[in-house]
């Protein structure tokens, strides 16, 4: 969604919330900083502005991507990656909240690993 906001031209990055209402701010940024890493997207000073635009590496990139056959375009190429990222992403939330449940549930009782180990292989 980032990307085609950005298809029709360098954007603030309250402009590109404004166009995907459901994404938090912070995960929006996380994504642009992903996208800037990747070369996907540049971040640009314009005048008292910063803008993020797509970058000549990513227009220049779609022809390589077609003709490699899996992909028809590099922006097909783009949301795979970023939905993997979206998938990690969730995951990572999903460890940190297990993380947090399994700090707050009390004191860690003591525990036997061979005691265990040898109960399953019995």
């Amino acid at each position: 969604m980032i990307l085609r906001g950005l298809t029709v031209g360098p954007k603030r990055f309250n402009e590109l919330r404004k166009g995907i209402p459901s994404i938090p701010s912070n995960i929006l940024t996380n994504r642009l900083g992903d996208l800037e890493r990747a070369e996907v997207v540049e971040r640009a000073v314009e005048g008292r502005n910063v803008v993020y635009r797509l970058s000549d590496y990513r227009q220049d990139l779609e022809p390589f991507v077609v003709e490699a056959g899996r992909y028809r375009s590099a922006s097909d190429a783009v949301r795979a990656g970023l939905r993997l990222l979206e998938e990690q992403e969730l995951q990572l939330s999903a460890l940190r909240a297990a993380l947090v449940a399994g700090e707050t549930s009390g004191e860690a009782e003591p525990f036997d690993f061979d005691a265990f180990v040898a109960s399953k292989t019995a």
